[in-house]
């Protein structure tokens, strides 16, 4: 999934300024922003302070990073150019408008927002609950509530689609209580490599194009200069 935020963030060019990742977590995708973009500064936060010290401890201290939530967030007005959350807006705790009026404030004019969150509603379940998702959202929804926030959709695209049909099956599954969520973690390597052969593909399509159903959801957006 991190290349597939990477395909979608490599179809237009940054804007300046420094790039921060909101629910940075154990700092995998820092890391990988750290490489591509040397040149910038990369800045991580997250509200868990176990995943930031995971994140110091695993990848080094090669980014700055600090403990805050998304409705306060550490920074001046103006002051970032560009600002991604995975799987951090669908958050327990998390209020979507006030979050991305909050990251509206301290993004540049003409600075950009990558979000991705869960998608349709339908399909919370006890997989959700063990990931602390609060909601899933419908493609109308996450457009609307950016345009009420005062950004410009460049890119809304469903993402993570060949698991749809085997993640729905899993869901019935598991409601039945034919299948746990520890079990669905448990996956063997050969599925593993599958999965990631499967998303590769996926990230390639999305360099350009755009899938209308997923198991995720991702929005570009831009704050309007």
């Amino acid at each position: 999934m991190r290349g597939v935020t990477h395909a979608i963030l490599g179809t237009r060019t940054l804007p300046n300024g420094p790039i921060l990742e909101v629910g940075c977590g154990g700092g995998a995708f820092l890391t990988e922003m750290t490489a591509c973009h040397p040149e910038r500064t990369i800045l991580g936060i997250d509200a868990n302070p176990a995943a930031l010290a995971w994140s110091k401890q695993g990848y080094g201290a090669t980014h700055a990073l600090a403990q805050a939530d998304l409705h306060h967030l550490p920074f001046p007005d103006s002051t970032l150019g560009a600002l991604v959350g995975l799987d951090a807006y669908d958050q327990t705790g998390v209020e979507l408008d006030t979050a991305l009026a909050e990251s509206w404030r301290v993004l540049r004019p003409g600075s950009v927002l990558l979000v991705r969150v869960s998608a349709y509603r339908w399909l919370w379940g006890a997989h959700d609950r063990a990931f602390g998702t609060s909601r899933r959202y419908a493609k109308t929804h996450l457009n609307e509530a950016l345009k009420e926030a005062n950004y410009r959709v460049i890119n809304l695209t469903h993402a993570n689609t060949l698991m749809l049909v085997p993640a729905v099956a899993h869901r019935i599954a598991s409601r039945l209580g034919l299948i746990s969520v520890e079990e669905q973690l448990k996956l063997p390597a050969w599925l593993n490599k599958l999965l990631t052969i499967m998303l590769r593909v996926e990230a390639r399509w999305l360099r350009g194009k755009t899938f209308p159903v997923g198991l995720s959801l991702y929005a570009l957006a831009q704050k309007s200069p």
